[in-house]
């Protein structure tokens, strides 16, 4: 007579489960798919899945996170040699043919082979700094901030910029039409 704690051969059919069972729940489970095709019958078997299961993904996620920081030095270049890094140079100088790598275009050159930016991107960048620049000047300053801000008071909801301002071209021209004018100031995106 078999032990009252053993499921019998008739019970143990309906469910337990195969070992193909027991992987595909770990890992339909582990992936957070759950098609609930497969699940545990009994209640201590229920308990016991509902205390093990955050553990497992928690670890799952820990896991895979561990694999991505491997990979990412590799990807950031941080394995490169001299050598390599000597070869990007001659690429960088050779994107703009003045003989000097800036910081900027080191940076930028980078980003871009490692795919975190791209050229369209940079251009909008760069345009939006040209709009914010309202001197001119290359450089943002609280000048800018306040002739902005002044500019944005007189349109009302300040929601859009000044029409001048909308492209690094027309920013430059905008330059250009107020020495014409004699305007300085907030007055400049005055129509």
């Amino acid at each position: 007579m078999p032990h009252p704690s053993l499921p019998n051969s008739d019970a143990c059919a309906a469910n337990c489960w195969t070992f193909v069972d027991a992987f595909y729940y770990s890992i339909t489970t582990l992936t957070t798919i759950g098609y609930g095709d497969v699940t545990p019958h009994s209640k201590p078997g229920k308990i016991i899945a509902a205390i093990l299961i955050p553990f497992a993904i928690i670890a799952h996620t820990a896991a895979l996170g561990k694999i991505h920081d491997i990979s990412q030095p590799r990807k950031m270049g941080a394995d490169k040699t001299l050598r390599e890094r000597i070869d990007e140079l001659h690429e960088v100088i050779d994107a703009d043919d003045d003989g000097i790598v800036s910081m900027e275009e080191y940076i930028l050159f980078n980003l871009k082979k490692m795919g975190k930016v791209d050229d369209d991107t940079i251009a909008l960048l760069r345009e939006q700094f040209n709009a914010l620049d309202a001197d001119g000047s290359g450089a943002l300053d609280a000048g800018d901030i306040d002739y902005l801000q002044q500019a944005c008071d007189m349109m009302g909801d300040g929601s859009k910029p000044p029409s001048k301002l909308g492209s690094p071209r027309a920013a430059s021209n905008a330059g250009k039409a107020e020495a014409s004018d004699g305007r300085d100031g907030p007055d400049r995106y005055k129509p």
